[in-house]
């Protein structure tokens, strides 16, 4: 292998999910789903407030027992909403994982066509590679394609 050279290209996978029509469209959903989740929480943690002083202002004129009986099925709601709170966030972070996951395997396929029809012997992620020639970087090529093959 004396004086044979390699052709080495490299890729930002980060960007290349980022800045593809889908990665935007699933960041945004993402985003927005956030944002509607947040707003939800916070009311209802508002609203457990509230009950939560009104309770406390009964206590004084509660019997113990019917104030510890409340104050049971307070903790038993505020347990049950926090732990639905939750499982709602999962369930996002579920669902973009799922959309990261077909990007991925998309990916792989594309980049293993780009290696192969640009006779590209090795393909570095940019993050691991402390210098290189911008003219070695197959990222927008590799978005462009992905545009052509993913919708949204």
């Amino acid at each position: 292998m004396h004086g044979a050279t390699s052709k080495i290209a490299v890729l930002d996978r980060n960007e290349l999910f980022n800045l593809s029509e889908f990665g935007k469209h699933h960041i945004a959903i993402l985003e927005r789903k956030s944002k509607e989740l947040n707003a939800e929480s916070a009311a209802l943690d508002a609203a457990l407030e509230q009950e939560e002083a009104v309770l406390t202002q009964l206590r004084a004129s509660l019997a113990p027992e019917e104030f510890q009986a409340r104050a049971t099925e307070f903790d038993t709601k505020v347990k049950q909403t926090r732990a639905e709170q939750i499982q709602k966030s999962r369930a996002l972070t579920d669902e973009f994982s799922a959309a990261r996951n077909e990007f991925s395997v998309t990916m792989n396929q594309l980049l293993e066509e780009l290696i192969n029809q640009n006779g590209i012997d090795v393909l570095l992620s940019k993050d691991s590679v402390i210098a290189y020639s911008n003219s070695r970087d197959i990222t927008d090529l590799a978005i462009e394609m992905m545009n052509a093959r993913l919708t949204k």
